[in-house]
Order: structure tokens, then sequence, then C-alpha cells
């Protein structure tokens, strides 16, 4: 592999990050406010409130890790 070969996969990655990261935005999106009727498992909802404990809502911002 060249380091154009490489250029390109790296270019690609980071377009395919930034595409998901857009879907996984807009589906927070839709989904806010409507967790209860989406039937979410246990660990899923735990893996998400532990993500949100780390958010300021009062300063709108994120805390250390």
């Amino acid at each position: 592999m060249n380091y154009s070969e490489l250029n390109d996969a790296f270019t690609q990655a980071e377009s395919t990050i930034r595409g998901a990261n857009q879907c996984a935005k807009r589906a927070v999106e839709f989904s806010a406010g409507r967790l209860r009727q989406l039937y979410l498992d246990a660990p899923t909802l735990r893996a998400l409130k532990q993500e949100l404990q780390h958010f300021n809502a009062k300063r709108g911002k994120w805390g250390p890790k």
C-alpha cells in the first residue's frame, strides 16, 4: 500500500465516521421523548444513562469522563 492509497483509505474512513455520526444524531433527535415507546433493553438504557451523566445540563457542556 502506498501513501496515496493509505491517504484515500483514511479519507474514506473519516467520511464514513462523519456519516455515521450524522445518522446517530438524527436518530437521537428523533427518539428524544420517545424512549419509553422504543422498548430498549436495560443494558442499552444503562449505557445511555451513564453517558449522559457526564453532561451538565445547566451549562450545556460535557464534563470529564
